[in-house]
């Protein structure tokens, strides 16, 4: 109940900081997922209909199971929301709006829709882009590094 509460209230908050007018009006629809989530399957396969329904609708998709590059990027989107311990998926960002977890497209869709509708009329500052800039910066480093290494299975 206390996650419920907890998951309910951060789904209707806007979180970062205010919406400002963008450079384009179309948001960016950022999805965290993970291939064991049902839940996630469930907001996949929504924002795939979606994207058909609406062909101006984009959908940037990050799996973490397989990506460590993903993993850290959502890390660090928890970080800036404040919840750094609390990683889990699927969440949806559009614009300034965090939505966290899935139940069904006539609520957690709807608001997800809604979000993206809002991003449209007035404009949102994007809350993810510059992350995924810093990210690439950080596997350029990664990618640059000398690879030789010594590991223990634990």
């Amino acid at each position: 109940m206390r996650c419920r509460t907890l998951a309910a209230l951060l789904v209707s908050m806007v979180l970062f900081a205010p919406a400002l007018p963008a450079e384009s009006t179309e948001p960016e629809v950022y999805l965290f997922w993970s291939a064991r989530c049902p839940y996630s399957k469930a907001a996949r396969t929504f924002l795939a209909a979606a994207q058909i329904k609406d062909h101006r609708l984009r959908v940037r998709d990050f799996e973490v199971d397989e990506s460590i590059s993903n993993t850290r990027l959502l890390g660090r989107l928890y970080e800036k929301i404040g919840l750094a311990e609390f990683m889990m998926v699927p969440l949806v960002v559009v614009g300034n709006h965090v939505v966290i977890g899935f139940i069904d497209e006539e609520t957690t869709g709807a608001e997800i829709l809604s979000n993206v509708a809002e991003c449209r009329k007035h404009g949102c500052k994007d809350a993810v882009h510059s992350l995924i800039e810093e990210e690439v910066r950080l596997d350029q480093v990664t990618a640059t590094t000398p690879a030789a290494r010594f590991a223990c299975k634990v």
